[in-house]
């Protein structure tokens, strides 16, 4: 998922250089879950969570552990990052290889959480807004929206030079993404709950949470 021509996702996965590192994932779980824990109001037994362009998912366990999830389901159509997922034979866990744009998503999914990290600066513009609208498709009324994304900020272009110059900035397209760009569309399907920085990210993160109308 992205522009063919300017990204290798297979290299992506299978190089351990482009990990992301420990540091960067506890910065963005604290925030997800505490944002998750301040805005969802679900009853029931348990939540359905979506996680779109997880391929193999830095967030699954952290999810499992900190909410009573029923389902989790992964949408992406990158094979390695599938494969290389460690969980597939967990009760409620659902892998599906999907292309987002072409949107053939799974039918009646319904989701408390839909969320993605790092997915949608992969897009140019136009393909970048159908796939916000797919965070929104699978949601339930009410239900959260969930994205972070690099943002541009000095931090940002400094230590994305520096990477690049090392070898060690991944090979994909990224654009990093303003809040000007996304907040009108978000507005459209609900309503923005918060949207602040990361710069513990180092590649400064934009995160936005919003409540599907």
């Amino acid at each position: 998922m992205s522009l063919p021509n300017e990204s290798n996702w297979d290299e992506y996965y299978s190089k351990k250089d482009f990990e992301v590192p420990e540091f960067i994932i506890n910065a963005l779980w604290k925030n997800y879950e505490a944002l998750i824990r301040k805005h969802l109001h679900v009853s029931g037994s348990g939540l359905i969570v979506v996680e779109l362009g997880g391929a193999n998912s830095c967030f699954y366990e952290r999810f499992k552990k900190a909410f009573a999830v029923t389902e989790y389901h992964i949408i992406d159509n990158n094979k390695l990052g599938l494969e290389l997922f460690r969980h597939k034979g967990d009760t409620g866990t659902f892998l599906h290889d999907v292309d987002l744009l072409k949107a053939d998503l799974p039918k009646c999914l319904s989701a408390d959480i839909v969320f993605s990290a790092g997915l949608i600066e992969h897009f140019a513009p136009e393909d970048t807004q159908k796939i916000i609208d797919v965070h929104f498709e699978l949601t339930r009324s009410s239900g959260l929206v969930l994205m972070s994304f690099p943002t541009p900020t000095l931090v940002y272009w400094t230590f994305r030079r520096f990477l690049e110059r090392m070898g060690k900035f991944p090979p994909l397209f990224e654009r990093p993404i303003s809040p000007e760009e996304v907040m009108p569309i978000l507005a459209r399907f609900g309503t923005p709950l918060e949207t602040y920085k990361i710069w513990r990210a180092v590649l400064t993160q934009l995160i936005t949470i919003t409540r599907k109308s």
